[in-house]
């Protein structure tokens, strides 16, 4: 591995001499509430503090996920998150627990379809993601997820992610 240019960026050089730069500077957080009768932790005001905090990260989008235990509510947006979240969405996310990501594009465009957390309903539940980095054999493993008939809307590799971890394992 090589730095460049003193940014957050990794080259990385492959068995076929081709070298991909990674860019890895996405902000992620999480929260989790005690979940006792008496805790008033505001799970998506402290993941907004922290989304904020984060910003320095990524400033293309922002977004939020929280859940009761049962649910999962969501909003995201482009820009900054001072601009994406008010008092009101804030309200909107109550929640127990919950995850938030601040965009730094690594892959895909810039457009809305690639703002994260993703969230799928699987028949193993609700699930939303939210990472930071890229997939080193994203290609191989997006053919992968198309063949098996699985539809991706977003060239995010997080959301291959999600996708890859709904999908029932094939025979061997």
């Amino acid at each position: 591995m090589a730095a460049m240019d003193g940014s957050a960026r990794r080259a990385i050089a492959y068995d076929n001499d081709e070298e991909h730069v990674l860019h890895d500077a996405c902000g992620v957080v999480g929260v989790v509430s005690s979940c006792l009768p008496m805790n008033d932790t505001d799970v998506p005001s402290v993941l907004g503090l922290a989304m904020l905090a984060l910003q320095h990260r990524g400033q293309e989008s922002a977004g939020m996920a929280t859940t009761d235990g049962t649910t999962i509510k969501n909003h995201k947006g482009m820009g900054l998150v001072s601009h994406i979240f008010s008092e009101q969405e804030l309200t909107r996310l109550s929640g127990v627990a919950g995850i938030g990501h601040t965009r730094y594009p690594t892959s895909g465009h810039s457009e809305m379809l690639n703002c994260q957390p993703f969230i799928v309903d699987s028949i193993h539940g609700h699930i939303a993601l939210a990472h930071n980095g890229e997939l080193v054999n994203a290609k191989q493993l997006r053919q992968s997820v198309l063949s098996r008939g699985v539809g991706l809307s977003s060239q995010s590799d997080s959301e291959l992610i999600l996708q890859l971890l709904t999908l029932k394992p094939t025979a061997s």
